[in-house]
């Protein structure tokens, strides 16, 4: 009687759990500096996650970038130039990666000019699909902002072809994205960004670490599902204490359960056997030892020395 309660106790508590984790919650993402806490500052970048491609060991990012009012004059055909230098294997990526997008021209009294700033893609210097789902993934990059067509005003900070100042004020994940969490949540002081800069091509830039992991709630709601065929094999081996009528069939069940696991709790892009596919191979041997031992092992009337 106590196992039967304790067994249905545990089994609507999976259920309620995997219900809960199911439904993810939201990212707060990575908090950065605000122009408003620098001398100088000629725009503000929001970045955005758009897509994380663990196959191709990339990450694609966009977001919007707003350009101050009173950072200069700005003429009919400005240009601006994104400049990305990313990291990998701690190597620093030989060629940059540039993308142009048009500026906005804009009369006296306007407020900022904001605008979506064109996606580019980052390569992913650590992690391995392996270790899903722990596996972990770090991307490090330098942003450097460039513009033709603009007239700067003068600040004893600026340099000669130094380009625009910036300032990175958040990044976040694309709302697509839930089954990813950003888990260095907080300011350049706990790790997020990074306060050293580097000097490329004469201008100095602050670089920007991004982690990437599974949220505790992806993770919980997948071992909850993994839980359920021990579970199963449980009552069943319960109802084979009391009677001698289960089926092997019955324990096939849950085997079979096993089996279709992974199309449904591994992703597409992960390749390779992962940290899953030992959990899910562990489970197989249980259940095929659980089949066996109660289908092998003398009916109760043999034991006692009575003729079935």
């Amino acid at each position: 009687m106590v196992v039967r309660i304790a067994l249905n106790i545990a089994i609507f508590g999976v259920v309620i759990v995997a219900i809960w984790s199911a439904v993810p919650g939201p990212d707060p993402g990575l908090r950065g500096t605000s122009c408003q806490e620098l001398a100088i500052c000629d725009a503000g970048i929001s970045l955005v996650i758009r897509e994380v491609d663990p196959r191709s060991r990339q990450i694609t990012m966009g977001g919007r970038i707003a350009l101050a009012y009173g950072v200069g004059t700005v003429t009919d055909g400005a240009v601006a130039t994104l400049v990305v230098r990313s990291h990998q294997n701690l190597v620093s990526r030989p060629e940059p990666i540039e993308v142009e997008f048009p500026l906005p021209k804009r009369t006296s009294g306007e407020n900022d000019a904001e605008l979506d700033l064109p996606t580019f893609k980052v390569p992913l210097m650590e992690g391995s699909m392996t270790n899903y789902p722990h596996d972990r993934y770090t991307a490090f990059f330098r942003i450097a902002l460039e513009a033709r067509g603009v007239t700067l005003v003068p600040h004893g900070d600026r340099r000669e072809g130094s380009g625009l100042f910036y300032a990175i004020s958040s990044v976040r994940l694309d709302d697509n994205l839930s089954d990813w969490s950003l888990p260095s949540v907080g300011t350049a002081n706990q790790g997020s960004f990074s306060n050293a800069g580097a000097n490329f091509g004469g201008a100095y830039q602050r670089g920007l670490q991004i982690d990437l992991e599974r949220p505790q709630k992806t993770l919980t709601f997948i071992y909850c599902v993994l839980l359920t065929p021990l579970l199963l094999v449980v009552a069943l081996l319960l109802a084979r204490w009391r009677s001698d009528k289960t089926s092997p069939l019955e324990l096939a069940a849950a085997l079979l359960a096993v089996l279709t696991l992974r199309q449904v709790l591994v992703p597409q892009d992960i390749a390779g056997f992962t940290v899953l596919d030992k959990f899910l191979g562990i489970e197989v041997t249980i259940i095929a030892a659980a089949t066996i031992f109660v289908h092998t092992r003398p009916a109760r009337g043999t034991r006692t020395g009575v003729s079935p």
